[in-house]
């Protein structure tokens, strides 16, 4: 049964590049076409599984009917992509389509634009009751832990630390990271905003990650690598740009280091 529904959601990729080899060659409509991409197929089965296992463990325990998975490479090579948890029942493509509020995972925006102003891992910060514009902001655990370093508040996802991270470096500076790093959609300068409370897409997300993991690259998200007739006529072949550079590298370097305290 895995198996068949890795096999089956492989569809949601391939409606994508079907629908982006159309916008490539718009005079090809009705036209048969070879397409070259850079699916992993071992990686899009395991996406699918890890899709299933999620909504059928955490995504039950809450009320979560539904997910996307997408994994993108250094370059923005879309590796695997699944945009729900069956493509017969649904053919909506939440990797690329929908509009989800990405919570906590929108803080690295607002660290990455502190750290260009000057803010460093072992900067101090206290956990605290923070008001902006009448509203404050609350933790996960709906507590407040008194006095730590940058890095110890992105690593418990402290948010009353990532609102006054925000609010120091200013907002329009947050949203406009975002913009530089691949967020294709609108962003407003809110207090809310490094709590990810502006809606956005998974695969923009990912390709903002990738940018980090990268050294500090655009990372925009492609999977067409060549275009052929079934003659083998090619009719696009993409093109290797140069890397195009978004981040310092010792801002990268930073942020590395907070993400890895995540994990640790």
């Amino acid at each position: 049964i895995k198996q068949a529904a890795a096999g089956r959601n492989v569809r949601f990729y391939t409606d994508w590049i079907e629908s982006r080899a159309r916008s490539l060659l718009p005079d090809s409509r009705g036209v048969s076409l070879i397409i070259y991409s850079t699916l992993d197929p071992s990686v899009q089965r395991a996406a699918a599984m890890a899709l299933n296992r999620g909504l059928s463990g955490e995504g039950k325990k809450r009320n979560a009917g539904e997910g996307a998975i997408v994994a993108i490479d250094h370059d923005g090579a879309v590796r695997a992509m699944v945009g729900g948890s069956d493509y017969a029942k649904t053919q909506y493509n939440r990797a690329v389509q929908a509009l989800r509020q990405p919570g906590s995972a929108f803080k690295l925006f607002a660290y990455l634009a502190a750290m260009e102003s000057g803010l460093t891992p072992t900067d101090r910060y206290t956990d605290r009751k923070v008001t902006v514009d009448g509203w404050s902001p609350k933790n996960y655990n709906g507590k407040f832990n008194g006095d730590m370093s940058a890095r110890e508040a992105f690593a418990r996802s402290i948010n009353t630390i990532a609102v006054q991270i925000s609010e120091k470096v200013g907002r329009p500076r947050v949203a406009a990271m975002a913009k530089r790093l691949g967020i294709s959609t609108h962003v407003a300068p809110l207090a809310s905003l490094p709590l990810g409370t502006e809606e956005v897409k998974l695969i923009d997300l990912a390709s903002a990650y990738a940018a980090v993991a990268n050294g500090g690259h655009l990372a925009p998200a492609y999977a067409i690598v060549e275009i052929t007739s079934l003659e083998g006529e090619v009719l696009y072949r993409r093109t290797p740009h140069p890397p195009i550079a978004v981040l310092a590298y010792p801002t990268v370097k930073s942020m590395t280091e907070l993400l890895t305290s995540v994990v640790r």
